[in-house]
C-alpha cells in the first residue's frame, strides 16, 4: 500500500507520485488522503502520457476540516493519453463544511478505459469525478463503470450532498455506464455536460428514491449533446 498524506502544516503539499510514459500502478494499492489542516494540500497522484493505473486500488479522500480556509482533498490527475485501465476509484467527498471534496480529472486524450469509479457524497459537496480534452484531443470515459453516489445507499455514501461526475469541454461519456443515485435530505447525485461534452453511447440511470429524496439528475448545458445516449430515470 502506498499512502499519499497530506501536508501536515497550513501551505503544506501533500505527499506525491508519478507515473510516467511505459509505467503502471500494476496491483497496487493508493490511499490518497485528505488535508485536516487549514489550507494545506492533500495527496495527489499524476498519470502521465503513456502510463496506466492497471488493475490498481485508489481511494482518494475529501477534505477532513472545517475552516473557509480551505483544506484541500486529494487528487489524481489523468494527462496526455494516460489511462485509468481497470483500476477501482474511490472518491471521497468533504467531511466537513468549506473543505473541497477528493477528485479524480481526465485531460488532454486521457482516458477511462475500463476502470470503475464511485464518488461518495459529502457534507456540503461530493466526491467529483471530470473530464476536459482540448481543441486537439478528447477526453474520454471509455467503457468505465461509474456510480454517483448520495447519502444512505448501497455505495456507501454519508453526507448531504451526492457525488458527480461532469464532462466538460472536448469530453466524451464514449460507452461508459453511469448510474446517479437518489439522495435522502439535499442533492442527489448529478452527471453534467457543458461546453461541447458529449453523452455518445452511454447508458445513464438516474435512480428515484424514497418520499422527499431528490432523485439522481442528468444535466445537459451549454452547447453540450446526448449523443446517441440512452437515459433512463427511474421513479420513486
Amino acid at each position: 500500500t502506498l499512502v499519499m498524506a497530506a501536508g501536515a502544516t497550513s501551505g503544506v503539499s501533500g505527499g506525491q507520485v508519478d507515473f510516467f510514459s511505459g509505467t503502471t500502478a500494476g496491483n497496487a494499492t493508493l490511499d490518497l488522503r485528505g488535508a485536516d489542516v487549514v489550507a494545506a494540500l492533500g495527496g495527489r497522484a499524476y498519470f502521465h502520457g503513456g502510463s496506466s493505473a492497471g488493475n490498481s486500488n485508489l481511494t482518494v479522500q475529501g477534505s477532513q476540516a472545517n475552516n473557509p480556509g480551505g483544506p484541500e482533498g486529494a487528487i489524481i490527475y489523468f494527462v496526455d493519453d494516460a489511462s485509468a485501465a481497470s483500476a477501482r476509484f474511490v472518491v471521497g467527498g468533504n467531511r466537513l463544511a468549506f473543505g473541497s471534496t477528493g477528485r479524480v480529472q481526465f485531460s488532454d486524450a486521457a482516458s477511462a478505459a475500463n476502470a470503475t469509479f464511485t464518488t461518495l457524497a459529502g457534507f456540503d459537496a461530493g466526491g467529483r469525478l471530470s473530464f476536459q480534452g482540448s481543441a486537439l484531443a478528447t477526453a474520454s470515459a471509455g467503457s468505465a463503470r461509474i456510480t454517483n453516489g448520495s447519502r444512505a445507499t448501497p455505495s456507501g455514501s454519508s453526507g448531504d450532498f451526492g457525488g458527480s461526475t461532469s464532462f466538460l469541454a472536448h469530453s466524451s461519456a464514449d460507452h461508459a455506464s453511469i448510474v446517479n443515485e437518489a439522495g435522502r435530505t439535499a442533492f442527489g447525485a448529478q452527471t453534467v455536460f457543458r461546453g461541447d461534452g458529449t453523452a455518445a453511447d452511454a447508458t445513464i440511470v438516474n435512480l428515484g428514491g424514497r418520499a422527499g429524496d431528490t432523485g439522481g439528475i442528468t444535466f445537459f448545458k451549454d452547447q453540450s449533446s446526448g449523443g446517441r445516449a440512452v437515459i433512463s430515470n427511474a421513479a420513486g
